[in-house]
């Protein structure tokens, strides 16, 4: 996992990374959010960690693949969006914008 800031008119987005393979095998990576118990957003993977974001901007979690992603939960007191997309930059789904409540979501793409 890394993250770093670049700040974007206070709207954050967390980028979950996943392989090249990723665009020929298609998959899906499914998450929730609850609602924000503090400032700033929180991004946490089961058994892996959390990463935070304390002033908006872009969080990167490497490491997942389509069909083994931990358990991970996003809060966010700032608008937040999660996009799935490939090492290189690829965009596979989203980007999804994420609500301030406790929901589940799940993000598709088809193998190309």
């Amino acid at each position: 996992m890394a993250g770093g800031p670049s700040p974007s008119a206070g709207k954050s987005i967390v980028k979950l990374v996943m392989p090249e393979t990723a665009v020929a095998s298609g998959g899906r990576i499914r998450f929730g959010s609850e609602a924000a118990s503090m400032g700033g957003a929180k991004v946490a993977l089961a058994q892996l960690g959390t990463c935070y974001l304390v002033e908006p901007g872009e969080l990167r979690v490497f490491g997942l693949t389509p069909f083994n992603a931990p358990r991970i939960v996003v809060q966010s007191a700032f608008p937040l969006t999660v996009v799935v997309v490939t090492a290189s930059g690829r965009v596979l789904a989203g980007p999804l914008a994420v609500a301030n409540e406790t929901r589940d979501y799940d993000l598709r793409w088809a193998a190309r």
